[in-house]
């Protein structure tokens, strides 16, 4: 899989589509659960092939900010039982194509999704302050909304990024 997003020689809309395809082998192989191209995409991008109705449906992650208390155990934030969190930043997956039979319509309904979506970018680090480590350079009300994605895949290139 790796090559396939890499080797920039060949065009970004087949390089799409090499990783839609092979994500939908691999949802087939194991049918109504979330298949990942690898760990660091657990958030960007997954894909569920759905036995009963023959379709796959591709999901990708959108960054929800919780403002209060209250929209914090909405979220279902917990750290301890003694500590009140009172802002925080998840992750809520979300479907971004509808039941499709292909790899080629699943990508023209994923770009149809995410376009002109803003995206913010994380790629293997924990930046989810909470409480007190929030600091001036780190407003995580910027990123509410914003469609999650990874620098290694080229699934966001030619959208606007913040």
């Amino acid at each position: 899989m790796t090559t396939i997003y890499l080797d920039t020689h060949l065009p970004l809309l087949y390089r799409q589509y090499r990783v839609f395809d092979d994500l939908c082998k691999q949802a087939k192989k194991m049918p109504n659960e979330m298949v990942h191209i690898d760990g660091w995409t657990t958030q960007a991008v997954g894909v569920i092939y759905f036995s009963e109705f023959r379709k796959f449906i591709a999901y990708g992650g959108v960054y929800e900010y919780a403002a209060n208390a209250i929209e914090v155990k909405e979220q279902g934030v917990y750290i301890t039982p003694k500590e009140t969190v009172y802002c925080s930043l998840t992750v809520r997956s979300q479907a971004f194509t509808k039941p499709v039979h292909h790899a080629w319509t699943m990508l023209w309904q994923w770009h149809n999704s995410i376009k002109n979506r803003l995206v913010a970018y994380h790629d293997e680090q924990h930046f989810f302050k909470i409480n007190d480590e929030i600091d001036d350079e780190y407003l995580p009300h910027l990123y509410h909304q914003r469609v999650v994605a990874s620098y290694r895949l080229p699934l966001w290139e030619n959208l606007t990024l913040f």
